[in-house]
């Protein structure tokens, strides 16, 4: 008979329901005299068509859950299963048998009826229960409920689906309020130009009886159509669109993979296309959740407030083995926004080790905003217990920049990882550090980036012997193409027991062979965990640029303001530690701001007069098109020193990134076009697939330094390999061509393992043809240090401790009057300080509240002795 579905899997249940459809095992003990009974009953309707007094109940045939009871009995209409209510989905582990199949109307007696006895139809059946096979059927016809449209179609019934849901163009799937299985491995739904998939409130998943995956929604674009800018549910005939709100997706090798065309022998340079809103939803237990393929265009794309999870895992092969579970993973897009959404791995033991427990999003030459550029807002993503937060890939490229703001890491190894990513931006955010060899945050050749105003936290003391440590933030090749800063940060052990948490650096400078660091800039930060070092600049740095500078006032050349950490042991901890013994440089502070035990290559300058400015670009306001006019109209000021316009020219490029003007960064670049710009802009044209222009920028770089030559020799090779391999990347449903090795200027081995700047690039390129991923690890000396940079630390001798007025102080080697008395709180700061000569003084600590404090005596900024202090009034 006629019936209508109340938005229940499969019968309705609910106690306020008039009518219930149920199937009863002959076999069971629990049902068979019930059953019996109601058939041997000559009163009782039992598969005869008969006169209904009561039809519909009074209700019309269309139902709500809230307002009716679920199935209502029509006359002698006759429906197909497809319809929902007419039909029962079987238990999958249902064993072959007979049964019966019973319809009851108003089981609760809630209506009056003239008739209660004519309200049970039961039919005896015989159920065989077949093998589930591949069928790898297309199916077009999506069915449809009385009174639709055959081209706008509407599932609200659970279904159990073997083969490929094909959308075709023009038509509108709905799913909601059920949950749809799919059988096999290779079923899913396919979503073709011009059509849409609306999932609301749904949940598509593999088949959970048989433990099967499935393959996940395929949405089918032209990767060189642009999509609408007006985002909306209108259809668009050169793109596929799906739409998630309250869904899950689950079992899935991709839950949603963008794609440029179903046929493996169709060649394109690009593989993507295709709009997708996903918002409200969830994947769990996906080998990707989203994937986006190489779009040339702007996309019209929504990810908000997703859950990405990894539960009991992928159990099939993965879609990317050699990194496991992703949660997003890009290839190839300008920019995606990322807001208020979770990535975790739920059951980590289930994993084994951390480089197992999964990867929150993958972004090989691609843009990302991920979360709110608004510093006042709160934490807006999460990634918890991953191997990887982000790890990101590039060429330096206009198409590598990173914008990740106010989200969490927590339990993550390694948080984020920038390779070759130009003029990244990393800030707001909080790492709390908690494995051995793990990092905050680790930029590798990315110049041009800012890492600024995040929280570093950590629970790990440092480990003994030759173990591996763990760092907060560290750059390598920093300076490769435009400056890189590190300031407003805040390193510090966590804020819950224990509190013995230290990084081996909180910031560290690093420079592999060939390298280059034009210049770091380090400012504004706060150091109060215990750390081994607070800065770190390794031994293969050739020359650290001097930080500050006192005259003439330059407010982006100013004096540094750190706030360095108490030393509370003898050396090796280090404020300042420069590790190439034959370099030094300078670095200049306020008053009250001096770090005291530096290496002795290091030379501390102090200036009188705060003129520092911690957040370069705090004066720069307003929207994207305010801040670009802005930094074009501080660019034309006269006098700029070149390391004020290398910052000021780096913002108004990543700006014009981040509001999608790729066309207007692109003429700048053209317009000042030094060798930094032409090497930005070759790797841009490459990206783009424009070789034309990418050969003739390349062709105008100088070739007298060793860093210029490597890098034209990396480009020359990768442009040769496209122009006779243009698909290289699509060897799964894409050109179905063989993947073609680069030349060995690319894949040789020394390559893989080098963190030189162009060994960087060349692994991105790697990375991105064979679905690969680095593991990063920042370079260490082994927890040993070079004795022939560090001073001796005498302790202090204080009389009496504990004391709550006046203590005396004495030392043993005499000091001069440049001296100083230091007196530390637990939070690092300076709460007491003097000078001082000889090797004894007398200090009034009265004003000082109870509490354990590190008195130090320092030389020329060094660390001559050092001893605990204890007040009790």
């Amino acid at each position: 008979g006629k019936s209508c579905v109340c938005g229940r899997p499969y019968a309705c249940t609910n106690v306020a329901q008039a009518n219930a459809l149920s199937l009863l095992d002959l076999q069971s003990n629990i049902w068979e005299d019930a059953a019996a009974s109601i058939w041997d009953n000559d009163d009782v309707l039992k598969n005869k068509m008969a006169q209904f007094p009561n039809y519909l109940l009074g209700k019309h045939y269309q139902c709500i859950e809230e307002e009716h009871q679920g199935i209502a009995p029509g006359m002698l209409d006759i429906y197909g299963y497809d319809l929902p209510g007419n039909f029962i989905s079987l238990p999958c582990n249902l064993n072959t048998g007979n049964y019966y199949v019973v319809m009851q109307v108003d089981p609760l007696n809630i209506y009056t009826e003239e008739d209660n006895n004519n309200n049970i139809a039961i039919v005896p059946v015989n159920i065989v229960i077949p093998e589930v096979v591949e069928s790898n059927e297309i199916i077009t016809n999506l069915g449809e409920i009385y009174g639709e449209s055959p081209d706008d179609v509407t599932w609200s019934s659970n279904n159990r689906i073997n083969g490929i849901v094909k959308i075709e163009a023009g038509k509108t799937l709905t799913i909601n309020h059920c949950t749809i299985e799919f059988m096999t491995p290779n079923s899913g739904i396919v979503v073709e130009k011009g059509a849409r998939l609306f999932v609301e409130n749904a949940t598509l998943r593999g088949n959970e009886c048989l433990g099967n995956m499935w393959k996940g929604i395929q949405v089918i674009g032209t990767g060189d159509v642009g999509q609408s800018r007006n985002i909306s549910d209108d259809p668009d005939p050169n793109h596929g669109y799906v739409k998630l709100y309250e869904a899950t997706i689950q079992h899935a090798k991709v839950g949603i993979q963008q794609i440029h065309s179903l046929n493996p022998y169709e060649l394109t340079t690009w593989g993507g296309g295709g709009r997708i809103n996903a918002q409200n939803s969830r994947f769990i237990d996906c080998s990707v959740g989203i994937e986006f393929k190489k779009y040339k265009y702007q996309n019209a794309n929504i990810i908000n407030n997703c859950e990405f999870l990894t539960v009991n895992g992928y159990t099939g092969a993965k879609r990317f083995p050699g990194i496991g579970h992703v949660g997003i993973y890009a290839y190839g897009n300008q920019i995606i926004k990322v807001t208020d959404c979770s990535f975790e791995n739920q059951n980590t033991a289930t994993f084994g080790e951390v480089e197992n427990w999964g990867v929150g999003i993958v972004s090989k030459s691609s843009n990302f905003i991920i979360g709110s550029t608004d510093g006042n807002v709160q934490t807006t993503n999460q990634f918890i217990n991953l191997h990887k937060g982000i790890d990101a890939y590039s060429t330096n490229s206009l198409y590598g920049g990173m914008y990740i703001y106010s989200s969490t890491f927590s339990n993550v190894k390694r948080g984020i990882t920038l390779n070759a990513c130009a003029l990244s931006e990393v800030a707001y955010n909080t790492f709390n550090v908690q494995h051995q060899g793990g990092y905050g945050v680790y930029a590798l050749s990315s110049g041009g980036s800012t890492i600024a105003h995040n929280n570093f936290f950590s629970h790990l003391p440092l480990p003994a012997g030759e173990v591996m440590p763990h760092w907060a933030a560290v750059v390598s090749n920093a300076g490769n193409l435009y400056n890189t800063y590190l300031y407003d940060n805040y390193f510090t052990f966590a804020e819950v027991p224990p509190f013995n948490g230290q990084f081996y650096a909180a910031t560290q400078v690093e420079t592999p062979s060939a390298g280059q660091n034009r210049y770091v800039y380090v400012d504004c930060n706060e150091y109060a965990s215990q750390n081994r070092y607070d800065l770190y600049i390794d031994n293969t740095t050739p020359d650290f640029s001097n930080q500050g500078g006192c005259e003439p006032f330059n407010e982006e050349v100013n004096p540094t303001a750190n706030l360095w950490h108490p030393i509370i042991e003898a050396a090796p901890q280090h404020h300042i530690y420069y590790a190439n013994s034959s370099a030094g440089f300078q670095i200049t502070c306020l008053p009250g701001h001096v770090p005291t035990n530096v290496s002795s290559n290091v030379d501390v300058q102090t200036c009188f007069g705060d003129e520092n400015i911690c957040d370069l670009f705090a004066d720069i306001g307003g929207n994207y098109a305010q801040r670009i006019a802005d930094l074009r109209g501080r660019l034309l000021e006269p006098n700029l020193d070149e390391r004020t316009q290398d910052a000021l020219f780096a913002e108004l490029l990543r700006t014009h990134v981040k509001a999608e003007e790729y066309t207007s960064a692109k003429a700048e670049l053209e317009s000042r076009n030094l060798v930094s710009d032409m090497k930005l802009l070759t790797a841009t044209y490459t990206d783009e697939r424009e070789l034309a222009a990418a050969t003739a920028k390349l062709a105008q770089i100088p070739l007298d330094e060793q860093p210029d030559i490597d890098f034209y020799n990396l480009f020359m090779a990768l442009i040769e390999d496209l122009i006779a391999n243009p698909t290289p990347e699509y060897d799964e449903e894409g050109s179905g061509k063989a993947i073609v090795p680069l030349p060995e200027t690319i894949e040789s081995e020394k390559q893989r393992d080098d963190k030189t700047a162009t060994c960087i690039m060349a692994q991105s390129v790697a990375v991105q043809k064979q679905g690969l991923v680095y593991w990063r690890t920042p370079n260490y000396d082994g927890l040993k240090e070079n004795s022939t940079l560090l001073a001796t630390i005498e302790p202090l001798s204080i009389a009496p401790n504990p004391a709550s007025n006046i203590v005396s102080i004495s030392w043993k080697a005499s000091v001069n009057n440049i001296a100083k008395i230091l007196v530390y709180d637990y939070t690092g700061k300076i709460v007491l300080q003097r000078f001082i000569s000889g090797n004894a003084a007398n200090m009034n600590i009265s004003n000082l509240a109870n509490g354990l404090y590190i008195c130090q005596i320092t030389e020329n900024g060094v660390i001559r002795a050092s001893g605990k202090l204890t007040i009790i009034e």
